[in-house]
C-alpha cells in the first residue's frame, strides 16, 4: 500500500477518534483509542454463542 492510501485511512480513523493522533514536531503517532475497541467481542465469543457487549462510546 502507498503512503497517502495509509495517511488516508489514518486520518479516516483520527476523524471518527478510533485512532488517537500526537503530533511531535513534523511527525505524527498514532494509536488506537482504547475505549473504541475494549468493548469488541472476540471472535471466540461470537463462535460459542456468548453474549455480544455493548457498543463503545467513543470520546
Amino acid at each position: 500500500m502507498g503512503q497517502s492510501t495509509v495517511s488516508h485511512h489514518l486520518k479516516i480513523l483520527a476523524e471518527v477518534r478510533f485512532v488517537l493522533v500526537e503530533r511531535r514536531g513534523t511527525s505524527a503517532f498514532y494509536r488506537i483509542n482504547e475505549a473504541c475497541v475494549s468493548c469488541f467481542p472476540t471472535a471466540a465469543d461470537v463462535v460459542m454463542g456468548n453474549p455480544v457487549p455493548a457498543a463503545p462510546v467513543c470520546e
